[in-house]
Parts: C-alpha cells; sequence; structure tokens
C-alpha cells in the first residue's frame, strides 16, 4: 500500500512524470467511469514498487529535479543523455558514493518507465558513463594478511610462538 508520505512526495514528480509520455492520452477521456480510473492510475503504478524502493526513488527523483532546474538549459523530463551524464559526474564528486550514482540512475529510468518512456539506462552514453563511475567509485579489495591462529602453525613455529609468549618451559610440559 502507498503510505501518505509517498504521495506528498509524488507531487514532484506529478507535474514531470504525470503529464508527458502516455499519461498525455487522460486528458481527452470524457467518460466519467475511464476519468475515475484514470484518476487511480498513478496510485497503481506508484504501488509498482515497495514503499520504501518508491520513497527513495522519489527523493532521488527530486534531487535530480533540483539539480537540473538549478542549470541554464537542463531539462527536468525527460532526461536527455549528455545532461543526465553530466549529473551523474557531479553526483559522483559530490558524494563520492557508487550507491547514490546508481540510486538516481535507477529513479530516472523508473520514472521514464512510468510516463511509457524508455528507461535512461537503455542510452548507450548513460550505461558507458555508469559503468565508468562504478569503477572509479569502487572500493579497493582489502585483502586479509595472511596470518594464521597458532592452531594452524608448523609444529616448529607453535613452539617457537610458545617460548617467546611464556617463559621458557621445556616440551613437553
Amino acid at each position: 500500500m502507498v503510505t501518505r508520505m509517498v504521495v506528498n512526495l509524488c507531487t514532484c514528480m506529478t507535474t514531470e512524470v504525470f503529464s508527458r509520455g502516455v499519461w498525455t492520452v487522460l486528458d481527452t477521456l470524457k467518460d466519467p467511469e475511464l476519468q475515475r480510473l484514470a484518476h487511480a492510475l498513478p496510485r497503481t503504478v506508484l504501488a509498482s514498487r515497495a514503499d520504501s524502493t518508491t520513497t527513495k526513488y522519489l527523493y532521488s527523483f527530486r534531487r535530480w529535479k533540483l539539480w537540473a532546474e538549478a542549470k541554464e538549459g537542463i531539462n527536468v523530463f525527460p532526461a536527455q543523455d549528455m545532461q543526465f551524464a553530466l549529473y551523474l559526474q557531479h553526483l559522483a564528486e559530490s558524494t563520492a558514493s557508487k550507491a547514490a550514482v546508481e540510486e538516481a540512475v535507477n529513479a530516472i529510468s523508473w520514472a521514464h518507465q512510468l510516463a511509457g518512456m524508455a528507461p535512461i539506462t537503455t542510452a548507450p552514453f548513460v550505461r558507458t558513463v555508469l559503468a565508468g563511475l562504478q569503477r572509479q567509485l569502487a572500493k579497493p579489495i582489502q585483502k586479509k594478511s595472511r596470518s594464521l591462529p597458532k592452531c594452524c602453525l608448523p609444529w616448529s613455529k607453535m613452539q617457537e610462538v610458545r617460548c617467546r609468549t611464556y617463559a621458557y618451559v621445556p616440551w613437553p610440559f
């Protein structure tokens, strides 16, 4: 069930997503029953994801919208490949977070799908930028040291460790 908070967050999407793409056809409906069904449809498509995912995507869409509106010549929706790639670069530099970049791509792709448009991830350039940022932001693998616990040390090493750790005690105890 879509929560009230999700519905309130959705207002930032209404003018962009729910007025473009497949939604433009709804303005032509004259039948009251079809109008009622059309009015319920946004809530239904928002329920296509878990509430937590929808909330996360809506916050991410709002972050994209605020950034895009602050820049001259950037279209909020539908997102253009190069403009969105610039946003991803900005996001990577400002957050240094692979998760933030991936969330932005998933959120805008979802918004495009809600409007019946191709997801932004189908654009080859955006996929290439995403792959590059994922590699740049990946955390280096920290290999564990090869030290073994005392129980796994060779027999001669165990005697050395025992002798250094405790006062010399002749073997066996």
